[in-house]
């Protein structure tokens, strides 16, 4: 058994925790009622008065005043406030500074809407926290961790974030932070600040006009007072796209370490003054961090990304660089790689530095050639760009397109060896996923493939699920198909998940309505994908939800099987047609038993399409 999860028992034990789920309906419930489904609480702030560790928060569709005093729960028992069913929950308060605050551990907000209030959608102030399947809108910042505090383990994903007039995502003092499967929209910059951030993971979220102030993304060491320490060093930034900015996309300022590879920036518009590059460079200037000394910007690598239709219509070569780097980064420069990068359509040139002649491709001082030696200038990508998120093939690139295995494989084997411990060129492309997700699926020279478990930055070891053997120099890389990885964010003929977050589809449809980009490419509708989301919630006791898509009609078997393989029970053995469904396991066997606590697995087989995912339930 992991020791997560005797933790989780044995708090459920000697502890007497019971976990349980509530109800609030804040126009028909009563307080003074037993807070069931049949019979809900009229406020939160009576509920959060009673939750304990494991217990379930469950809000029906009505408008609520911000929240702040939520209990905390325990490993395994996090407190957990969420819509019924996906029904929409809003909190608001426009004269209110923050819509939930979160200062205790262990916490997961998930399906409410948040929005029109004064600061902050979500300020947090604690360790292990989830925002999943939310919309924040109308805010300064949407999410904040805040600056006070050292947070660590902190999940956003699935979520929708738009119409801030700050920053989406604001973290400072981070450890252990991941980002995925969001989408934002209209905000000054749209995805985040991150100073001082450790083990951070930014993918696959859709990121579309960033129209102010700092641009997409920012990467800086921020307010720290250390600044020759790791400084964002093994921060992962991958498989994002980042569309329709009108300043630059990716600042790195005195960032240390970032990876930032296999990402799409498009149909970015410049045309602007100095400090427009689609990827900018500079040290931290004293007016962001007065009196404090300017930090390192080195070791950041950009690889296998695609620039496409960037530049603006200005004839100033400084207005429209593809990348500028600032002329007090002359001492750095040399430490930064880029490399294996594709750019088309687009009007700025390839490199600069401010402050002297435009300097291109093979003709960077001091460079000797090495800047973007193998990147690909000039082509059309010819991505399968669509106007849905639902579809695995947004942004993917078309089977001519000649992005398709140009990619650079991410790293090599040291020496050769038989183990689970694997010594590497470079670990910081790797991310072991800290307990909120799984870890990456790689491959290892022509062995099978692994799964990361943990990755050692200093000593360039990454920790795989299995015993392999390898030949020194073998590559190591993120599963793909073909010879070699693609260039972009999205490996042709694979799979993944792309941005289903909460209203995803409604707001990518705003999205092209107000931006018209839908005249830039082809632009053709495809029908859902199909899809297993991991349960919820997760621990659970007694009951717990599966949700699947099936992208056409299809004949359904959902099973349970227990850790040893056998089938415990089945929950779906029928034909249905295309669309989205949800299932509820109560815990029992096919004889109607009581399941006992443990680990145990579900499966789908849909078609052709199979997959399965690991769930606990604890008594």
């Amino acid at each position: 058994m992991r020791t997560g999860f005797i933790i989780c028992f044995l708090l459920t034990i000697f502890l007497n925790i019971e976990a349980s789920e509530y109800y609030v309906d804040p126009s028909t419930g009563d307080d003074m009622n037993a807070g069931s489904m049949e019979s809900p609480w009229k406020s939160v702030d009576h509920g959060l008065s009673i939750l304990v560790p494991g217990d379930v928060l469950n809000l029906f569709a009505g408008i609520y005043q911000p929240m702040a005093n939520i209990p905390g729960g325990a490993p395994g028992l996090p407190i957990t406030i969420k819509s019924v069913n996906g029904e929409k929950a809003v909190v608001t308060g426009k004269s209110i500074n923050n819509g939930i605050v979160i200062t205790n551990d262990y916490v997961i907000i998930d399906g409410l809407e948040i929005g029109n209030v004064k600061n902050n959608g979500i300020n947090i102030q604690a360790n292990h926290i989830t925002i999943r399947n939310c919309i924040i809108h109308d805010t300064g910042l949407a999410v904040k961790a805040n600056t006070s505090y050292i947070n660590h383990h902190i999940l956003i994903e699935y979520c929708s974030l738009y119409n801030f007039s700050d920053i989406a995502i604001f973290p400072d003092a981070v450890d252990k932070l991941i980002i995925r499967n969001n989408v934002m929209y209209n905000g000054a910059s749209v995805l985040m600040d991150p100073g001082g951030v450790q083990e951070l993971l930014i993918e696959n979220n859709f990121v579309i006009n960033p129209k102010k102030k700092l641009g997409a993304l920012k990467i800086r060491w921020g307010n720290i007072e250390d600044v020759t320490g790791p400084n964002c060093n093994g921060a992962v930034v991958r498989n994002n796209i980042f569309l329709e900015g009108n300043k630059y996309n990716l600042l790195l300022a005195s960032a240390n370490g970032a990876m930032v590879y296999n990402n799409v920036l498009i149909n970015n518009l410049l045309n602007g003054g100095l400090e427009k590059g689609v990827v900018y460079m500079q040290q931290d200037p004293a007016d962001i961090n007065e009196g404090k000394p300017n930090g390192p910007n080195h070791n950041n690598v950009l690889i296998n990304n695609i620039f496409q239709i960037n530049g603006g219509d200005s004839n100033d070569w400084n207005h429209n660089a593809l990348v500028e780097v600032r002329e007090d980064m002359e001492d750095d420069i040399l430490t930064n790689e880029f490399d294996y990068n594709f750019y088309s359509k687009s009007s700025g040139l390839l490199y600069i530095i401010s402050g002297t002649a435009s300097i291109l491709e093979n003709d960077v001082a001091g460079w000797g050639g090495q800047f973007d030696r193998h990147s690909i200038v000039g082509m059309d990508p010819e991505l399968c760009v669509k106007d849905t998120l639902e579809s695995p093939e947004d942004f993917m690139p078309n089977i001519n397109s000649p992005v398709i295995n140009k990619g650079r494989q991410l790293t090599v084997t040291v020496h050769s060896g038989n183990s689970n411990i694997i010594h590497v060129k470079d670990s910081r492309y790797f991310y072991s996923g800290h307990g909120m997700k799984s870890g990456d699926n790689i491959i290892i020279g022509n062995s099978d493939t692994a799964t990361v478990i943990n990755r050692d930055i200093n000593e360039n070891t990454i920790t795989i699920d299995k015993m392999l053997t390898w030949e020194e120099g073998d590559s190591v890389s993120l599963v793909f198909s073909g010879s070699a990885p693609d260039i972009g964010a999205y490996e042709n003929g694979m799979e993944k998940e792309i941005a289903n977050a909460a209203g995803a589809e409604e707001l990518f449809n705003l999205i092209h309505k107000n931006t018209g980009v839908s005249h830039t490419s082809e632009y053709s509708s495809q029908p859902m994908k199909f899809y297993l989301s991991q349960n919820y919630p997760n621990p659970f006791n007694p009951t717990t939800s599966i949700n699947y898509t099936l992208r056409q009609n299809s004949r359904v078997e959902l099973v349970v099987y227990n850790l040893l393989g056998k089938k415990v029970t089945t929950l779906v053995d029928m034909a249905q047609n295309a669309g989205s469904y949800q299932v509820t396991w109560d815990g029992t066997d096919m004889y109607g038993n009581n399941s006992a606590s443990g680990v145990y697995f579900y499966k789908i087989v849909a078609g052709d399409f199979v997959d399965m995912k690991k769930m606990i339930l604890i008594r």
